[in-house]
């Protein structure tokens, strides 16, 4: 007789077990999106500061990279978003926000060096993350999202590498 509630309890805890990596994955998936939308938000506004800020017209035409490719990220990141049922914040990432206040305090080379060595720094993490996502990601539409973005990431990170090692 006490097989039996032993054996349902070890099946009960096995069936929780087994059930958690899913669930884990789903808030991963939100989390990532989240995420995707707060780090779009600060490459934006870093854009439009090395537009104002830099020296160098590579640098600056790195800034109108971002800013344009980051918002098209952004208005994709929002959608699906709203259609994972994450809120879509409207804040910057807190690494976002240090960054863009840490360079808005600086101008000429010495902002130029900062921000290139930022966006290789930024969007090498990046695209470790949206790797992750793309390859585990348990929601299509963030896997889709995901592997979207990516080869932009790629661009990103390569523009940021040449200016970094002039």
């Amino acid at each position: 007789m006490m097989k039996r509630p032993l054996a349902a309890l070890v099946a009960v805890a096995l069936g929780a077990a087994l059930a958690m990596p899913s669930a884990f994955a789903a808030d991963d998936s939100k989390e990532f999106i989240e995420k995707a939308v707060r780090g779009n938000i600060a490459e934006v506004k870093l854009g439009e500061l090395a537009e104002k800020q830099a020296t160098s017209e590579q640098v600056k035409t790195l800034g109108q990279t971002l800013q344009t490719d980051h918002g098209k990220a952004l208005k994709a990141s929002e959608a699906v978003a709203k259609e994972v049922g994450v809120s879509v914040p409207k804040e910057p990432t807190e690494d976002g926000r240090e960054i863009h206040e840490r360079l808005a305090k600086m101008s000429g080379a010495a902002f130029d060096k900062a921000f290139v060595a930022a966006a290789v720094k930024d969007h090498e993490k990046d695209i470790e993350l949206y790797s992750e996502q793309a390859e585990e990601g348990d929601n299509p539409k963030v896997v889709e999202y995901a592997k979207e973005t990516l080869p932009v990431l790629k661009k990103h990170l390569d523009a940021a590498r040449k200016l970094e090692n002039n």
